[in-house]
């Protein structure tokens, strides 16, 4: 019997050094199916000096994939300011949110889990966010916090700021009965 089983890394981010004035930052979804191929996708591109406009452009259309369990959505931090980024995600029937993320220490006190929850709750979708955390070039210290974040808001995961992997289990079908339950993506007002 073939092993079904599949490893999904979402949106690992790492600072390179070697690249752009030393503060280039790459976001990756690395999936492993279960003939071990890598099937590696360059996301996003984030800049780590609060000088981003500087070096990219925005992007001009979402990014979905498909894994064996949904699909999921490709975002980073700056876009959970846009709640209608992620209403548009669900209403293509996006399970789980990417978010990687690299809030500054003073917003990601302030904002980080409130959005993360909220976008979750509005949406009926998992958010995967992970995030940098500590003092990077430029003096900027980012607040980490790597969540899981459930349909219903509940965190099912924060690293606290700790340096290490975590591995969850979920289940895909919460997010159908979240959206039994609350049906608000058939709705526009």
């Amino acid at each position: 019997m073939e092993n079904k089983q599949a490893l999904t890394l979402v949106s690992l981010e790492f600072l390179n050094l070697d690249e752009i004035e030393k503060y280039l930052s790459h976001n990756f979804s690395i999936s492993i199916n279960s003939k071990k191929s890598l099937s590696p996708r360059c996301l996003d591109f984030e800049i780590n000096c609060l000088n981003e406009k500087k070096f990219f452009k925005s992007g001009k259309k979402i990014s979905i994939y498909n894994l064996p369990w949904g699909k999921i959505g490709m975002t980073i931090c700056y876009d959970l300011r846009f709640p209608y980024l992620y209403r548009k995600l669900a209403q293509q029937n996006v399970s789980f949110i990417s978010v990687p993320s690299a809030f500054t220490l003073f917003t990601g006190k302030l904002h980080w889990h409130t959005l993360l929850k909220a976008r979750a709750i509005e949406n009926g979708c998992y958010f995967f966010a992970p995030a940098q955390s500590g003092k990077h070039p430029g003096h900027i210290k980012t607040f980490g916090h790597s969540l899981i974040v459930d349909p219903w808001g509940k965190i099912i995961c924060d690293n606290k700021n700790k340096d290490k992997i975590f591995v969850k289990e979920i289940d895909p079908n919460i997010v159908k009965k979240a959206r039994q339950s609350i049906p608000s993506l058939n709705y526009k007002k």
